[in-house]
């Protein structure tokens, strides 16, 4: 109940700089009742950089502070979200000094598998792999979650999903939300702590509708989760590009189809999903 209130409550720090305190999670982290002889890791999600010794209050090293982590035994699972490259580094480099991993978070929504297959691998690599094979089961397995048992088990990448000839969108660049009820698109990107701007929502095509020639179409593999985008996009809904058409969802097996919305009051539907971009 702690963990839940402390993240729906907690307000936006604003740093005022694009670095973050990763070298003073790193820090306090030492002092958490770690048990002497237990299995102990550390899960590190982020998407920047931290702040070098001349930069933050303490002068600390996030180097010397992983180090001192590892010393304890402790291992890092360093947690990229956004895939932003100048911070790539740093989050390879987390894995690295520790014994950990540097997993790649293209989906926020990908959240609880990974604690719980984290919670798996401290037990067994057996454990991990019965867990996987539970969502693969359940239909739930996808290309992001594929590449996150991957790197757990030092497996290399499995050809289950084949390439796509579709232009893929940047991972990380949407994130996809579940829409519980329906609400004002403005109303839902905010009660989820976003910050609201037109044109960077896309919600779900589901009914007849006209689509406007000047909004940008986004397609969702089923059975994958990648994300495509381009004039390729608008051909398979026969969708002309700078053409406004009247038309219903067809050829939605294979995809999930999501509409740009330049709109404050547009409904947003219980039951859809809804993808958000995600600032720079």
């Amino acid at each position: 109940d702690a963990i839940c209130n402390f993240v729906e409550r907690v307000g936006k720090t604003g740093g005022g700089d694009a670095p973050e305190c990763y070298e003073l999670v790193l820090h306090q982290a030492q002092s958490f009742a770690w048990t002497r002889k237990a299995t102990k890791s550390l899960v590190l999600i982020g998407d920047d950089i931290p702040h070098p010794p001349s930069q933050n209050p303490q002068k600390l090293n996030w180097r010397e502070e992983v180090n001192k982590l590892s010393d304890m035994g402790i291992i890092i699972y360093g947690v990229q979200a956004l895939n932003r490259r100048h911070a790539t580094m740093f989050y390879q480099e987390l894995a690295e000094k520790s014994g950990g991993f540097h997993i790649k978070l293209d989906q926020f929504a990908y959240i609880n598998d990974l604690f719980l297959a984290v919670c798996y691998q401290q037990s067994s690599d057996e454990e991990l792999q019965n867990y996987e094979q539970e969502i693969v089961d359940m239909g739930r397995m996808n290309r992001g979650l594929n590449q996150i048992f991957n790197t757990m088990l030092n497996r290399e990448e499995t050809s289950v999903y084949e390439s796509a000839d579709l232009r893929v969108v940047t991972p990380g660049r949407f994130q996809v939300l579940e829409v519980d009820e329906n609400k004002p698109i403005k109303n839902f990107v905010l009660e989820n702590g976003l910050t609201f701007n037109k044109g960077r929502g896309f919600y779900e095509f589901t009914k007849t509708e006209t689509i406007q020639g000047k909004k940008e179409i986004i397609l969702m593999d089923r059975a994958t989760g990648d994300l495509f985008e381009g004039d390729s996009a608008r051909e398979i809904l026969d969708l002309p590009h700078g053409t406004t058409v009247r038309i219903k969802p067809n050829n939605l097996e294979k995809y999930v189809v999501f509409v740009q919305s330049t709109s404050v009051n547009r409904k947003l539907i219980g039951g859809t999903r809804f993808l958000y971009e995600v600032e720079e």
